[in-house]
């Protein structure tokens, strides 16, 4: 139900609901007087203002279940950290703006830096995909086994790259870049960026997607992407092979 409608009905609903007083008011004035039952026009007003309020009752309940419909609906797009999204809702303050998806909550609930600066909170059916997403990560296909001749010995190739582990003693941390504290939205409540790291990879999965776009701060964007490199975290490392490729 459009919201006018909804107001409308509410208006009405304020102004039988004063009416009634005025006629319940004068009602319990006659009965003093020895009136035996109410008079026919404070039981016409009653009836009216009964129909009125089951109208209101009905009209709320087809609004939650039509609000409802729509985000049931919406949640078929997947929103998820780093989905760049628009503001489609009624906020004025919000209407829109670009931002980017940095947290995902409970009950279709998304927390979202926008362009301006700003982060503030979102459901879904205020918000549509746009423009560019994160890449998806795609399954590696596995090789199939190579077949070896019966009669002569198949030499193998020796591999073009070999990956070495990397442990304790391969990491070099960039102390100004892990001291580094973001300075607004979500995740300035943390020490520095490497409390981010550490507190969990939906954390990490954020400082890589802040790694790979500037929003409102260049120096932030910086700072995560030397933290990254020096720790030496695989999946970033992956991006920026991906990208020079």
């Amino acid at each position: 139900m459009q919201d006018d409608t909804k107001t409308i009905l509410m208006s009405l609903t304020d102004s039988l609901n004063r009416v009634a007083e005025n006629i319940a008011l004068l009602s319990r004035t006659l009965l003093k007087e020895d009136a035996l039952t109410p008079p026919a026009f404070v039981v016409a007003a009653q009836e009216v203002l009964d129909v009125a309020n089951a109208t209101m009752d009905e009209a709320v309940k087809q609004n939650e279940e039509a609000t409802l419909d729509t985000t049931e609906e919406n949640s078929d797009e997947t929103l998820e950290v780093g989905s760049q999204v628009k503001y489609v809702g009624d906020r004025e303050s919000l209407k829109g703006q670009l931002g980017a998806v940095v947290e995902v909550k409970e009950r279709g609930w998304f927390v979202v830096v926008w362009n301006n600066g700003d982060t503030k909170s979102a459901r879904t059916n205020e918000l549509e995909l746009f423009g560019g997403q994160p890449p998806q990560e795609e399954p590696v296909a596995e090789e199939a086994p190579a077949v070896e001749d019966s009669e002569e010995p198949v030499e193998e190739p020796t591999p073009t790259r070999i990956e070495a582990k990397t442990t304790t003693e391969d990491i070099v941390l960039d102390e100004e870049a892990a001291n580094y504290r973001i300075p607004s939205g979500l995740y300035a409540k943390f020490a520095s960026i490497h409390h981010i790291y550490k507190a969990g990879e939906k954390d990490r999965k954020w400082l890589r997607f802040r790694a790979s776009k500037p929003l409102n701060c260049e120096l932030t964007q910086s700072m995560c992407q030397r933290y990254l490199v020096s720790v030496k975290d695989s999946e970033y490392l992956d991006m920026l092979q991906e990208v020079s490729a």
